[in-house]
């Protein structure tokens, strides 16, 4: 596993994430799904910002480019990889019916801004009939046990520049208004005495 905490910037960044995700689907009339039906508008802002965080924290702890898109539906979170963010340390990793069988599910553990990237899974092999459930009512699911999961570290451990990110510390997340578009770099080491920040920004997620 590994631990993440968020900065204060990226904190930023995951909630402006999460806001245009609950105005899009307040927009479409969009039904709150699995189980936060009913749920308050602030209630359901609430569930975005921690997921957006999840999001976020994998993309920092594997060293990933973060699109943070809005209208995504069931598309992937980071880069190829589904991220699923649940706000209990000791809770289970949730994949459903109609869950690709090919993707990769990671659990995130945790609350802003304090998050534990726990494992990862591919979809097709967490649908086992043992791990099938219906905890709080909210419709089957496969509730997969921390133990079951691969390590995260798997997936790409942080790099060395990634290490450099992280020990920089805040100032290195890119603001929507930067670019017209939320997102965020790695880190360059600096060249021709220019600061860490002045470079151009990775290659946007069609």
């Amino acid at each position: 596993m590994i631990e993440v905490s968020l900065t204060v910037d990226e904190a930023a960044l995951a909630i402006h994430v999460a806001t245009m995700r609950q105005l899009e689907s307040m927009r479409q009339g969009r039904c709150n799904r699995h189980g936060a039906v009913g749920a308050s508008v602030i209630a359901s802002l609430s569930r975005h910002v921690q997921g957006a965080g999840g999001e976020l924290a994998v993309a920092r702890c594997l060293d990933r480019y973060y699109a943070g898109t809005v209208n995504g539906g069931k598309g992937e979170d980071v880069g190829a990889l589904q991220v699923r963010t649940r706000t209990e340390h000791d809770w289970d990793l949730i994949v459903r019916h109609d869950d690709c069988d090919d993707d990769r599910f990671v659990l995130v553990t945790g609350a802003m801004p304090a998050y534990v990237a726990r494992g990862w899974i591919v979809g097709g092999d967490a649908k086992r009939s043992e791990w099938l459930g219906d905890h709080g009512g909210h419709g089957e699911a496969f509730f997969v046990p921390q133990p079951a999961l691969s390590a995260i570290e798997i997936l790409g451990p942080r790099s060395a520049v990634g290490a450099e990110r992280e020990a920089a510390g805040p100032g290195l997340v890119r603001q929507a208004n930067d670019w017209g578009r939320h997102g965020w770099t790695r880190l360059r080491p600096p060249e021709n005495g220019q600061s860490p920040t002045d470079h151009e920004p990775e290659s946007e997620r069609a």
